[in-house]
């Protein structure tokens, strides 16, 4: 059973990413998970402005979309201040 354990890892890993078939099954993947973002609106210099806590960007030489995100947006802690705006990172990738 301990010469299967490293098997079943892998193929463990290999289950939790998701290929899609075309690159534009991705792209709509990634905007539908996109979707799911928060709006952040705020007035600086008097002028009115909304960012999106989440947004995809496509890696044509990885044959992927990544999915950024802003953790500090989606849970509520955002502010427009320096040191508290949090930091978009990638969480989700999304392979065709």
């Amino acid at each position: 059973m301990r010469h299967f354990a490293p098997l079943l890892l892998l193929l463990g890993l290999v289950g939790c990413s998701t290929t899609y078939s075309s690159p534009k099954q991705a792209e709509n993947a990634c905007a539908e998970w996109e979707s799911q973002k928060v709006i952040i609106g705020y007035e600086a210099e008097q002028v009115n402005k909304t960012y999106g806590s989440r947004w995809c960007q496509q890696n044509k030489k990885e044959n992927e979309f990544l999915g950024y995100k802003n953790h500090k947006m989606e849970d509520g802690t955002w502010k427009n201040k320096e040191g508290k705006e949090g930091r978009f990172q990638i969480v989700k990738r999304f392979r065709y």
